[in-house]
Protein backbone atom coordinates (compact mmCIF):
# COMPACT_ATOMS: atom_id res chain seq x y z
CA UNK A 1 0.00 0.00 0.00
CA UNK A 2 2.96 2.61 1.14
CA UNK A 3 4.41 1.64 -2.36
CA UNK A 4 1.31 2.57 -4.41
CA UNK A 5 1.02 5.64 -2.61
CA UNK A 6 4.85 6.94 -2.59
CA UNK A 7 4.67 6.31 -6.69
CA UNK A 8 1.56 8.38 -7.19
CA UNK A 9 3.00 11.22 -4.97
CA UNK A 10 6.75 11.10 -7.11
CA UNK A 11 4.47 10.59 -10.70
CA UNK A 12 4.87 14.08 -12.20
CA UNK A 13 2.94 15.46 -15.63
CA UNK A 14 4.40 15.46 -19.01
CA UNK A 15 7.46 18.36 -18.77
CA UNK A 16 7.94 17.85 -14.87
CA UNK A 17 10.65 16.13 -12.99
CA UNK A 18 10.35 15.33 -9.27
CA UNK A 19 12.32 16.97 -7.12
CA UNK A 20 12.55 16.55 -3.10
CA UNK A 21 9.37 15.12 -3.10
CA UNK A 22 7.39 17.82 -5.46
CA UNK A 23 7.18 18.20 -8.95
CA UNK A 24 9.22 20.76 -10.61
CA UNK A 25 8.10 22.17 -13.98
CA UNK A 26 9.77 24.39 -16.27
CA UNK A 27 8.77 27.89 -16.40
CA UNK A 28 6.54 29.04 -19.69
CA UNK A 29 5.40 32.11 -20.56
CA UNK A 30 2.14 32.60 -21.52
CA UNK A 31 0.58 35.10 -23.75
CA UNK A 32 -1.17 37.96 -21.89
CA UNK A 33 -4.01 40.41 -23.49
CA UNK A 34 -3.75 44.12 -22.66
CA UNK A 35 -6.37 45.02 -19.94
CA UNK A 36 -9.68 46.10 -21.31
CA UNK A 37 -10.17 49.66 -22.41
CA UNK A 38 -6.44 50.49 -22.36
CA UNK A 39 -5.57 51.93 -25.88
CA UNK A 40 -1.86 52.33 -27.41
CA UNK A 41 -1.03 56.19 -27.53
CA UNK A 42 -1.56 58.27 -30.77
CA UNK A 43 1.65 60.23 -29.19
CA UNK A 44 3.74 61.18 -31.86
CA UNK A 45 7.23 62.18 -31.30
CA UNK A 46 8.08 66.10 -32.27
CA UNK A 47 8.84 66.80 -35.63
CA UNK A 48 12.51 68.77 -34.78
CA UNK A 49 13.60 65.04 -33.28
CA UNK A 50 14.77 66.72 -30.05
CA UNK A 51 13.86 65.34 -26.77
CA UNK A 52 11.21 67.41 -24.78
CA UNK A 53 13.92 67.46 -22.06
CA UNK A 54 16.65 69.00 -24.10
CA UNK A 55 13.82 72.21 -25.70
CA UNK A 56 14.97 75.15 -24.85
CA UNK A 57 11.33 76.63 -23.90
CA UNK A 58 10.74 74.04 -20.81
CA UNK A 59 11.94 75.72 -17.82
CA UNK A 60 12.81 73.12 -14.99
CA UNK A 61 10.91 74.37 -11.50
CA UNK A 62 14.21 74.43 -9.67
CA UNK A 63 13.17 75.49 -6.15
CA UNK A 64 15.67 77.10 -4.13
CA UNK A 65 18.07 75.55 -1.61
CA UNK A 66 16.98 74.94 1.92
CA UNK A 67 20.52 74.44 3.21
CA UNK A 68 21.27 78.15 4.40
CA UNK A 69 17.95 78.41 6.37
CA UNK A 70 18.06 75.12 7.83
CA UNK A 71 21.72 75.79 8.88
CA UNK A 72 20.11 78.67 10.55
CA UNK A 73 17.62 77.12 12.52
CA UNK A 74 20.35 74.49 13.82
CA UNK A 75 22.11 77.45 14.85
CA UNK A 76 19.35 78.87 16.89
CA UNK A 77 18.35 75.54 18.29
CA UNK A 78 22.00 75.17 19.43
CA UNK A 79 22.34 78.66 20.59
CA UNK A 80 18.81 78.51 22.85
CA UNK A 81 20.00 74.98 24.38
CA UNK A 82 23.28 76.44 25.30
CA UNK A 83 21.56 79.43 26.77
CA UNK A 84 18.73 77.31 28.51
CA UNK A 85 21.78 74.61 29.97
CA UNK A 86 23.75 78.30 31.26
CA UNK A 87 20.46 79.43 32.77
CA UNK A 88 20.03 76.28 34.83
CA UNK A 89 23.72 75.86 35.84
CA UNK A 90 25.00 73.07 33.88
Amino acid sequence: MWMILAALAVSCPDGCAPYEGNCACEATTEKTTPAEGVQPSDEKPPRSGMPAWQDPDIKADMRPSEAANDEKLDRERTNADFEGKKAAGL
